[in-house]
């Protein structure tokens, strides 16, 4: 069976940002520190994990449809500095050298991206890995999707599968979306419902397996918390939704123009010298050495 090894590029840039020094620059005082710490992240998934495939999803750069859902979707975020913002463009300068298959959909997050590229190809014979950071992607795996998030800096890594999954959160992955519809997300500001927490939302999804079947036996519940999920059902709903991957974009990816042998080994080397990221030329002996040629491969969808 193949393997393909999807990257939530977005999460990764701004993982590597506050992860590697803000004094990590070229001579010239160019700041690179998310520059290197990405790069050096995708190389060690590389190496590691083997894949015969590879694509990069990145967040769309206008508001997505969760906004316009609800305006306040990821307001508490504190705003990165301009240092982080600056080097994105450096980063798909690199993905290009590469010659690597990059895909942004306007009005939709990466996660969704991820989400959409695993159910449309998750049954050709393919064993899909997702690189992320971001945990709402575990609603995404099942038998033939693990999900990988750095364990500790940027190169330890955590492998789920839906035990793992289970095991962290007591719910299944197909159950995150309704477990944060009424635990909420603090990183996304999605507000849940208040009074119910971890505890009693495995409890409840555990009964009813989730936030239709929580409604169809309210009066299996407590006044208490019947009246608390009959005031809020809008919210808990929109909760739900904000909380749930979308896997409808329809993309139509040729995965066979994402094969890492074909990637353009000697311009990422060159890339990485004119940024000074040295290291990194020394970490990429176990790439398939490939000179610069013309030929068609799949541009970047940006």
């Amino acid at each position: 069976m193949s393997k393909i090894l999807l990257f939530d590029s977005s999460a990764f840039i701004y993982r590597a940002f506050y992860a590697i020094p803000a004094s990590f620059s070229t001579k010239n005082g160019l700041q690179t520190n998310a520059l290197y710490g990405f790069f050096l992240m995708v190389l060690t998934l590389l190496k590691t994990q083997t894949p015969d495939y590879a694509i990069f999803a990145f967040d769309a750069r206008e508001k997505t449809f969760r906004h316009e859902l609800f305006t306040e979707y990821k307001a508490t975020r504190v705003k990165a500095p301009q240092s982080l913002y600056d080097q994105i463009p450096l980063i798909r300068e690199g993905l290009e050298a590469l010659q690597a298959t990059c895909v942004i959909a306007p009005g939709f997050e990466a996660d969704d991206i991820l989400g959409a590229i695993s159910s449309e190809h998750g049954g050709e014979n393919l064993q899909i890995y997702i690189a992320t950071g971001d945990l709402d992607a575990l609603q995404l795996v099942n038998n033939n999707v693990r999900v990988i998030t750095p364990a500790k800096g940027i190169i330890n890594l955590n492998i789920y599968d839906e035990q793992k999954v289970f095991d962290r959160f007591q719910v299944s992955p197909k159950q995150i979306p309704d477990y944060k519809a009424l635990c909420g997300d603090k990183s996304d500001n999605i507000p849940g419902l208040m009074g119910i927490g971890p505890k009693q939302a495995t409890k409840l999804l555990t009964e009813f397996k989730n936030i239709e079947g929580i409604y169809k036996n309210l009066d299996k519940l407590t006044a208490k918390i019947k009246n608390l999920f009959q005031d809020n059902e809008k919210q808990v709903l929109l909760s739900k939704n904000l909380a749930t991957i979308k896997t409808e974009l329809n993309l139509k990816l040729e995965i066979e123009n994402s094969a890492v042998d074909k990637f353009n080994t000697e311009a990422l080397k060159t890339f990485f010298s004119k940024y000074e990221c040295f290291n990194l030329i020394k970490k990429m002996d176990f790439l398939q050495k490939k000179t610069p040629v013309n030929e068609t491969f799949q541009p970047s969808l940006f």
